[in-house]
């Protein structure tokens, strides 16, 4: 068994840790984005509602006035928890991001030593050859 097939299996490892922290990586970054979403989304409703209380207004009771203040606050709790969960997902995605630059660095160094094993391998193959032939060569010139 030669050094490059001793090998293999590890850098075929390395290969699937690479594809699976490539795919962890790419799924905390969809949720990201979604979460990134509904927050702008919640944060420009707020601010066209507080714009729309704003706006002068004739003949509003209290008690609306109230039931809207008690929603804004409502709403304003709803925006700092999806602000909560964006930044956790951003911490995610940096570790995530680490993970697949670990994995990638392992994997490029698992490649490159393979490739320097076969590339030896082949060398020695091919100086055998080459001693085979000349001495085929020679025994030739000595029968000759």
């Amino acid at each position: 068994m030669t050094k490059a097939s001793r090998f293999e299996p590890l850098a075929d490892q390395a290969d699937r840790e690479l594809k699976r922290a490539a795919r962890e990586l790419a799924k905390v970054l969809n949720e990201l984005r979604v979460a990134e979403t509904q927050l702008a989304k919640l944060t420009e409703y707020l601010d066209d509602y507080h714009q729309r209380l704003c706006a002068p207004q004739s003949g509003v009771s209290s008690e609306r006035w109230q039931n809207d203040r008690r929603f804004m606050e409502r709403l304003s709790e709803v925006i700092s928890t999806q602000q909560k969960a964006v930044d956790k997902l951003r911490r995610t995605h940096r570790q995530q991001l680490d993970a697949w630059r670990e994995s990638h660095l392992k994997n490029k160094a698992m490649q490159d030593l393979l490739e320097t094993y076969c590339r030896a391998e082949l060398q020695a193959l091919e100086r055998a050859e080459q001693d085979e032939a000349d001495e085929s060569i020679l025994a030739k010139l000595e029968r000759g």
